[in-house]
C-alpha cells in the first residue's frame, strides 16, 4: 500500500516547496533553458513518480516559478532548444505558475551579444516583468543597464535582486543601472571582479533590508532612494579582495544606518589608501559586527571611536575580529581596550590570540555579596580563537580560563549558578583550508598545522611524561606520507624510500601501543595523523585497504584500540577537550560536564579521538 497517498496534497505540495527551496540553496546554479536543463528540474521529476503526485505537481505553482535560467551565449555544441522550443517552454512554466512571483536567471556574454534584438523567449519573459519577484543577472555593467531600462517601472514585485558584474572593455560611457521602481525590493547581491571603469547603480531602498557587495557599490557607485537612505537596512556584508572599498569622505561626514543590526566587513586595502567605511558610520541599533581588513595599524582607534560616536553605546553581542594587520600577536591591550567598549558581549571569535587576552578574560572580581563576577566582558558566553597555535600559549592560562568562565556554575558564589543557558564555550580553530566534506580524512587535510594538541591542555596532563618515540616521529613522517600520495604516479610513489619508511613507522607504532601509553599516543597528535594517512591508503589502494594485513587494517585495528582505551578512562581521566570539524574549520571545543556529548561515551570517545565526521572510518567501527 502506497501510504504517501494517505496525506492530504496541501502537505505534499509543502513537501515538494521546502525540497526545492533546499535544492537551489544548495546548488546555488539553476538549470539552462536547454533540453538537460529542463530534465533536471523539479517538476518532472516529482510529476513521474506517480499519477497522485504527478497531480500534486501540476497543482502547486510554486514549483513552476523558478525558472531555467536563460543564457544567451552562444555555443555551437550545446544542447539549445530552437527558438520556437524556448518560448514554448517559458511560456508553458509561466501558465502553471499562474500568479506566483517568478525568479529569473538571465546570463549575457560580454561579446557580441544584442540586447536590443532579444530572442523571443526573453522578449516574452520581460513582458512579465511586473510579476517577477526574484531576478540574477550576469552580464557586463552596460548590458544590465540596458535590460533594466526595458524592465524600469515594471518591478513592482520584485525582492530579491542578485548582479554578477563581469569584466569588459571599457566604453566610452559610465553605465548607470536604474533600479529605482522596485518598491518591495528587500535582498540585493552584487558579485564580480576588478572593473575597468566606475558605474552607477540607481537602487530603490524603500524596502532594502539586506545587501551584501563584493565589488565597492555600497562605498562608491549605489544612488538610494531620496529620503529613504537605507533606513530599513538591517543587514550589510562588504567583502572584497580587490582593494576597492575605500573611501575619502570629508572628515566631518557621517553615514547613518538607523535600523543596521548586522556588519560583516572584509577590506584588504591593496591598491589604494583611502578611509574605511568604519569610520563614519553611525548605526545605534548594531549588535552583530565581523570585521577583517589590512592597511589601517589603528584598527583599535577605529572601533573605539565607532562606539563612541553613539550617545549610549553600540549594543553589540557578538563581535568577530578578523585577519588584521593592525593586531599583532602581542597587541594584547589594543585588542583589551576596543573589548572593554562592549560589556554586552555574548560571543567573540579573534581570529589572533594572545596570553593577554586570554588572562584579562578569566579574571574574576568579588561582586557585593561575596558573588562572584568578571570585570572583562562580564555576559560572555562564547569565545572562538581562530588560526592560533597553542604551542606558544600558555596552557596555564588556558587551564584558568576554563575553570574561571566554562565551569563557572561549580564555582560557589558564581553569578551563572544554575544558569544552564549561560554556559561558557571554549573553541580553538585549527590553521586549514576548504574542504569539501568535513573530517580529517581529505584531499587537502595533510596542510592543516597541528600545532593545537589537545590533550596537554587536560587538567591531569603531565607536561614531564611526554615520550620524544615513535609516536612524536610518526607525527612528523605522515605529513611527508600525505604529500607523496598526491603524485601521479601511484608506483614511483611507492617505491620511494620516505613512502616506505613511513609505512614502516606506521607498523612500529601499532607494534608498539599499548593501554599504559594512551596519554603520549593522544598528546601527539599522531592519531589525526593516522586517520589522514588512512584515508589516503583507502583512496589509493581501495583493493589493499580489503586486506586484512594491509597497511589501512593495521590503523584502523589500533584506532580501535585507542578508542576503547578511552572509554575504558572516561571516569580516571576525566577528558574535557574533543576535536570537531566542518568543511571550512577544524577546531577543538572544551566540554563541559552538564554538555550532551557526555550521555553518549561512544560518540565521546570518538571525538576524543578525532573521528566524528569521517563515515568512511566510521563504517569500519
Amino acid at each position: 500500500m502506497d501510504f504517501t497517498k494517505l496525506l492530504p496534497p496541501e502537505i505534499f505540495s509543502e513537501i515538494f516547496q521546502w525540497l526545492h527551496l533546499s535544492s537551489v540553496e544548495l546548488a546555488r546554479v539553476d538549470p539552462s533553458l536547454d533540453e538537460r536543463g529542463i530534465q533536471q528540474l523539479w517538476w518532472p521529476v516529482l510529476s513521474q513518480v506517480c499519477r497522485y503526485w504527478r497531480e500534486v505537481v501540476l497543482a502547486s505553482p510554486f514549483l513552476w516559478s523558478y525558472l531555467p535560467r536563460i543564457d544567451l551565449t552562444e555555443h555551437p555544441l550545446s544542447n539549445a532548444l530552437s527558438p520556437k522550443e524556448q518560448l514554448d517552454a517559458i511560456t508553458g512554466l509561466v501558465t502553471r505558475a499562474q500568479t506566483t512571483a517568478l525568479h529569473v536567471d538571465i546570463v549575457f556574454d560580454y561579446q557580441d551579444i544584442y540586447i536590443h534584438h532579444p530572442s523571443k523567449a526573453l522578449t516574452y519573459l520581460l513582458s512579465c516583468s511586473n510579476q517577477w519577484g526574484g531576478l540574477s543577472i550576469t552580464a557586463p555593467p552596460e548590458i544590465i543597464e540596458t535590460l533594466l531600462e526595458l524592465v524600469q517601472g515594471q518591478l513592482s514585485r520584485l525582492e530579491s535582486l542578485k548582479l554578477m558584474l563581469l569584466a569588459d572593455d571599457a566604453p566610452s560611457y559610465e553605465p548607470r543601472m536604474p533600479l529605482n521602481n522596485a518598491p518591495m525590493l528587500k535582498n540585493v547581491t552584487i558579485k564580480g571582479g576588478i572593473l575597468s571603469r566606475d558605474y552607477r547603480l540607481s537602487l530603490d531602498t524603500r524596502s532594502l533590508e539586506c545587501l551584501q557587495d563584493e565589488v565597492g557599490t555600497f562605498t562608491r557607485s549605489i544612488t538610494p532612494t531620496p529620503g529613504f537612505e537605507f533606513s530599513k537596512l538591517t543587514h550589510l556584508e562588504i567583502l572584497s579582495d580587490h582593494g576597492i572599498l575605500a573611501v575619502d569622505w570629508d572628515d566631518t561626514f557621517r553615514l547613518t544606518l538607523p535600523a543596521l543590526k548586522s556588519l560583516k566587513y572584509k577590506f584588504f586595502n591593496v591598491f589604494d589608501r583611502g578611509k574605511m567605511l568604519l569610520m563614519y558610520l553611525m548605526a545605534p541599533l548594531l549588535e552583530h559586527l565581523a570585521v577583517s581588513t589590512s592597511g589601517f595599524p589603528n584598527i583599535a582607534t577605529v572601533l573605539i571611536s565607532m562606539n563612541e560616536r553613539t550617545s549610549s553605546g553600540l549594543p553589540l553581542t557578538s563581535l568577530h575580529i578578523g585577519d588584521i594587520s593592525g593586531f599583532s600577536s602581542d597587541d594584547s591591550e589594543g585588542m583589551e581596550m576596543v573589548l572593554r567598549q562592549f560589556p554586552d558581549l555574548e560571543t567573540l571569535e579573534v581570529d589572533v590570540h594572545h596570553q593577554g587576552l586570554i588572562s584579562a578574560l578569566s579574571d574574576s572580581i568579588q561582586g557585593p555579596n561575596s558573588r562572584q563576577a568578571f570585570s572583562f566582558v562580564p555576559r560572555l558566553k562564547k569565545l572562538t580563537l581562530r588560526n592560533g597555535n597553542l604551542d606558544y600559549v600558555n596552557a596555564a592560562s588556558v587551564a584558568k580560563l576554563v575553570k574561571e568562565r566554562c565551569e563557572c556554575s561549580a564555582v560557589p558564589g558564581c553569578a551563572r549558578k544554575n544558569q544552564t543557558s549561560s554556559m561558557f564555550e571554549l573553541s580553538i580553530h585549527v590553521n586549514g583550508y576548504y574542504r569539501e566534506t568535513p573530517g580529517f580524512g581529505n584531499e587537502t587535510m595533510f596542510e592543516v598545522c597541528l600545532g593545537v594538541r589537545p590533550t596537554k591542555l587536560e587538567p591531569w596532563y603531565d607536561e614531564k611524561r611526554v615520550l620524544q618515540s615513535a609516536y612524536a616521529e610518526a607525527t612528523q613522517s605522515i605529513y611527508i606520507a600525505g604529500f607523496l600520495a598526491h603524485d601521479d604516479d601511484l608506483d614511483e610513489q611507492q617505491s620511494s624510500s620516505a613512502y616506505k619508511d613511513t609505512l614502516g613507522l606506521i607498523e612500529r607504532v601499532a607494534e608498539r601501543y599499548n593501554s599504559a601509553e594512551l596519554v603520549d599516543f593522544l598528546a601527539t597528535n599522531v592519531n589525526i595523523r593516522l586517520i589522514t594517512m588512512a584515508y589516503f591508503l583507502r583512496k589509493d589502494h581501495p583493493d589493499t585497504s580489503k586486506n586484512p594485513n594491509s597497511r589501512y587494517r593495521q590503523i584502523i585495528r589500533l584506532l580501535r584500540a585507542a578508542r576503547q582505551d578511552i572509554l575504558d578512562r572516561l571516569k580516571d581521566l576525566s577528558f574535557q577537550w574533543i576535536w570537531e570539524s566542518s568543511s571550512d574549520n577544524i577546531r577543538i571545543r572544551y566540554v563541559h560536564s552538564t554538555d550532551e556529548m557526555r550521555t553518549d561515551p561512544e560518540r565521546f570517545a570518538n571525538a576524543i579521538l578525532g573521528i566524528t565526521k569521517d563515515l568512511w572510518v566510521l563504517d569500519n567501527f
